[in-house]
């Protein structure tokens, strides 16, 4: 039922402008079934208009792709098979999506939504590993065990989380390059 209210609340919710340049997210669904048809297909193309590659599923399958890396997204939820990129419209109002360092036009027959990346990241819990450091003020803080905390306000680069009822920062990007598997929905 959760995963049903996330990929609803992420459909229904898009703004009504992507200017900027990392300010918003690119939500693609892959899910089979009721959500999404499962031959969906999203193809994207390097700026020159020529292909770069194509994400897919068949059949509900594991999605497909050559070029694009786990670390080149925001973020992927295999059991919802949702990918997420950061994006941006294109002067010709064509929406961008970046992959890695690199933006890239997107065409598909798919549904896809576009949305604050704050709002997005408002959403989630973030995963914090051992040894990652969080900032409470001037202070860096080293984690000592893994933890997951749910992300309570977003800053550049930073997200903040609740950590013995103290507001610390945790970097969780930088610039377009994401720490993997960190955000997660529970």
């Amino acid at each position: 039922m959760r995963q049903f209210l996330l990929i609803f609340y992420l459909f229904l919710s898009s703004p009504l402008s992507i200017k900027g340049d990392q300010g918003f997210i690119a939500i693609l669904y892959l899910h089979n079934g009721q959500y999404v048809s499962s031959d969906s297909v999203y193809t994207f193309y390097n700026l020159d208009g020529t292909y770069f590659d194509s994400l897919k599923s068949r059949e509900g399958n594991e999605p497909t792709f050559s070029k694009i890396a786990k670390g080149d997204v925001v973020s992927y939820y295999p059991n919802m098979m949702i990918y997420v990129f950061f994006c941006k419209l294109s002067h010709d109002d064509k929406v961008l999506v970046r992959i890695g360092g690199q933006w890239k036009k997107i065409s598909t027959n798919a549904p896809f939504s576009i949305q604050s990346m704050k709002e997005y990241l408002l959403s989630l819990d973030i995963l914090l590993k051992v040894d990652d450091i969080v900032y409470y003020g001037k202070d860096k803080i080293k984690i000592k065990k893994k933890l997951i905390r749910h992300i309570i306000d977003v800053k550049g680069d930073y997200v903040a989380i609740e950590i013995c009822k103290k507001k610390m920062w945790f970097r969780w990007k930088k610039n377009y390059k994401v720490l993997p598997d960190r955000l997660i929905y529970e």
